[in-house]
């Protein structure tokens, strides 16, 4: 298995070992406040925009005498 990768920007990333990469897994199972997301957490996801309602903001109402 390749250790490195190369990014388009040039940076090198080392991947890590296969015990560090368990012990990670290890610690993300072990996180109660912020499990792993399943299969069923993707399906249900949705974007931010789609939930939350965006403020006008730099919109001009016509409420104000500079509008």
């Amino acid at each position: 298995m390749q250790r490195t990768i190369k990014t388009r920007s040039g940076r090198t990333i080392i991947r890590p070992t296969p015990e560090e990469e368990a012990a990670i897994q290890r610690g993300i199972a072990q996180d109660p406040d912020n499990p792993e997301w399943t299969a069923d957490d993707f399906k249900k996801a949705r974007r931010l925009g789609d939930r939350v309602k965006r403020p006008d903001v730099g919109r001009r109402s016509g409420n104000s005498a500079e509008d």
